[in-house]
């Protein structure tokens, strides 16, 4: 259990980074502070973990099933979607269109999973 807890919160601390080096790199995607992008981290993961799914299975369904030899694609626009959501559930993210949405989605990625990789080299 506590080794949950501890992925948890290294899960938590990697995203919020990845949430901060988007901000200071996306023209149009801000966040009001670092405090700030812990909480708009933890909202992003809640909101993807409760409509994550969701969003993930209307876009198969919408594109009539093709959307299932593309999961990167769909993983992708998944994110897009849920960082608008979170900007417009908080005060604390401001994101201004879907293009800097999209752009600090690949940011972010590209953040967290050399983050990733450098946690596992330890």
């Amino acid at each position: 259990m506590f080794g949950d807890l501890v992925h948890l919160a290294i899960a938590w601390v990697v995203l919020t980074v990845a949430f901060l080096a988007a901000a200071a790199i996306v023209p149009g995607f801000e966040i009001k502070d670092a405090k700030s992008g812990f909480w708009v981290a933890a909202l992003f993961a809640v909101i993807n973990v409760l409509l994550g799914w969701l969003i993930a299975f209307l876009f198969g369904v919408a594109t009539l099933g093709i959307a299932c030899l593309l999961p990167g694609l769909v993983r992708f626009v998944v994110t897009v979607v849920v960082i608008k959501i979170v900007a417009s559930l908080t005060s604390a993210l401001k994101v201004k269109g879907l293009f800097p949405a999209a752009l600090a989605a690949v940011v972010m990625s590209l953040v967290a999973a050399a983050l990733e990789y450098g946690l596992a080299q330890l």
